[in-house]
């Protein structure tokens, strides 16, 4: 039997994929949000990450239940829109570690707008204890905190003992150093053990990115017209 040609193998691939995440997303609450998403028109990542649970379905004449009703337990970020609409649901998985005890449960951030970006302020806790208060924008799409370098010496970190490597973004690759914040501060919460990337100021364009290293540890929701970013430990709604 002659072998498959490469294009026609990796074709196969993401047939097989497709087929798999479309069969897990037939049923179930995988399937009652992919329907709910292509009801109402916002986009939706994670299928896969999501427990065999059941659907949620109304009761009694109730109707149907919220997106956020359906996702309790789950660890998820939730973007809305100006109008409070649902834009994006990005699903991270079944929630497992609660915060300290001491630790608020919710907290409720007041952003600031860069065009249709949001900012939060957050203090930064280096190595030795320093602390240094920045503004970050709030990006979903980012898997790291991204700072600039121009941070390093002043959080108590040296180059030669970060690990380097390429951080993709949309613009292509840049050279980051991976690093380990000790803790990081928003509002009354207090996140620790925080990877960042710390990267070449200028490619950032003078922003510093809140990302997915310190957002997947709460229920996220961004509240585009209110301005706000709301916060849930995710033992909690």
């Amino acid at each position: 039997m002659g072998r498959m040609p490469i294009p026609a193998l990796r074709h196969l691939t993401w047939t097989l994929l497709l087929l798999s995440l479309t069969a897990s997303a037939a049923g179930g609450l995988a399937g009652q949000l992919q329907q709910r998403a292509e009801r109402e028109g916002f986009s939706l990542s994670g299928l896969d990450r999501l427990p065999d649970w059941p659907a949620l379905r109304p009761s009694g004449g109730n109707p149907e239940p919220p997106v956020d009703a359906l996702l309790r337990g789950i660890d998820h970020v939730l973007v809305k829109g100006a109008d409070g609409r649902i834009v994006r649901l990005l699903i991270l998985g079944v929630g497992s570690v609660p915060p300290p005890p001491s630790q608020p449960w919710r907290q409720v951030l007041e952003t600031r707008r860069r065009g249709r970006h949001h900012l939060v302020t957050a203090i930064l806790v280096g190595n030795d204890g320093q602390q240094v208060e920045v503004e970050l924008l709030v990006d979903t799409g980012a898997s790291f905190v991204v700072l600039p370098r121009s941070l390093m010496p002043r959080l108590g970190f040296r180059a030669e003992a970060l690990e380097w490597g390429e951080l993709q973004t949309a613009n292509g690759g840049i050279r980051a150093g991976i690093a380990r914040l000790p803790v990081l501060r928003l509002g009354g919460l207090r996140v620790e053990g925080v990877t960042v990337a710390f990267v070449d100021g200028a490619a950032l364009g003078d922003n510093s990115l809140l990302g997915m290293s310190a957002l997947s540890r709460f229920q996220v929701t961004l509240d585009d017209a209110g301005n706000r970013l709301i916060l849930v430990a995710r033992d909690r709604e």
